[in-house]
């Protein structure tokens, strides 16, 4: 993976490009983004080599998976997806694929997984039976999360950045996909900025349905209002409020908004996309998409728009002690 891609649009054109290798049996993929309509250009934001088999074979039985001190999860089964919970997952009811953390431990974790109905996430006549592995990839990379929100002190919220190899090792061609497995990943640490992780996807039957080595992602240094926000955007403010003077004797308040250019830039800007995306209401989100293509101008533009809109909030709570989402609150004009 090159880079994430922020989806701001309501749809976006995904090219996937195939090509064989010089290998029986293999073939390179890439992923890349048109906009409007043009051809995509630069490096693909992913790429991978596929190598399919010539037959299938039967799934090798898991390994025993122990864990150093191990010890049950801070978190509950009701809890996992949660809102304001210093875990952070965001993930919708189609991706909540993790029912249930089973064990935690220094050098890794495991859970119980339970998918959505592939039936009811695509529509057509086709089944798409694959979706499930697809799904159940997903909700095993989520245990990396989880992890280090358990383990570490600090910068817990992590990016997938690619992996080394996958393998799928197919069902009985008799049988539909299972939507429930146990989900196993062996994580360490690799440095300050990086965690580096194991994945197994096993059946009930105790034989692996999918294994990933060598998935890697990187630790977010998320300012800590940010991250505090990020979990409860109604209670927390992104901005400071200011020795009003003036303003005080007419009931009015002000705020002033400071956060690193460095993380506005991050990733190419896609934590300054998802800030905008929950702050932001319908009409202020078609101006913010007008603006793409002048990163600074966009910078700017959010952070007046925030300060004000927490300028509102602050009034609000202290006057009527009211608080409200700051996407509730739309701005007409630019935010000065």
């Amino acid at each position: 993976v090159q880079r994430w891609l922020p989806f701001e649009r309501s749809s976006v054109d995904v090219v996937l490009t195939v090509a064989p290798t010089a290998l029986e049996r293999e073939i390179e993929v890439q992923l890349s983004v048109s906009k409007s309509g043009n051809p995509p250009g630069g490096p693909p934001p992913a790429s991978g080599i596929f190598v399919l088999a010539s037959e299938s074979t039967m799934p090798p039985p898991a390994a025993p998976f122990a864990l150093a001190k191990s010890r049950p999860s801070r978190w509950s089964p009701a809890e996992l997806y949660s809102e304001g919970l210093s875990h952070g997952m965001f993930h919708g009811p189609t991706l909540r694929g993790v029912a249930s953390l089973d064990r935690v431990g220094d050098d890794g974790i495991e859970a119980t997984l339970s998918v959505a109905d592939p039936d009811e996430l695509v529509r057509g006549p086709e089944r798409f039976e694959n979706l499930v592995e697809s799904l159940l990839i997903d909700a095993v990379s989520q245990l990396v999360g989880y992890w280090t929100a358990e383990t570490l002190d600090r910068d817990f919220v992590v990016f997938p950045m690619g992996f080394e190899r996958l393998q799928l090792f197919a069902p009985a061609a008799a049988s539909t996909s299972p939507r429930r497995a146990l989900g196993r990943a062996r994580c360490e640490s690799l440095g300050d900025n990086r965690v580096r992780a194991e994945l197994e996807v096993v059946g009930e039957d105790g034989a692996l349905r999918a294994a990933i080595s060598g998935w890697e992602v990187t630790r977010a240094p998320l300012p800590a209002r940010v991250y505090a926000f990020r979990l409860a955007p109604s209670e927390v403010m992104m901005s400071d409020s200011l020795p009003s003077g003036p303003l005080a004797r007419h009931g009015l308040a002000a705020c002033r908004i400071e956060l690193p250019e460095s993380f506005l830039m991050m990733e190419e800007g896609i934590w300054l996309s998802s800030l905008a995306f929950l702050a932001l209401g319908a009409a202020e989100r078609r101006r913010w998409l007008e603006l793409d293509g002048n990163e600074a101008e966009r910078r700017s533009w959010f952070l007046r728009q925030m300060a004000a809109k927490d300028a509102i909030r602050l009034y609000l709570h202290q006057r009527h002690g009211v608080r409200r989402y700051p996407a509730d609150i739309e701005l007409g004009g630019g935010g000065d």
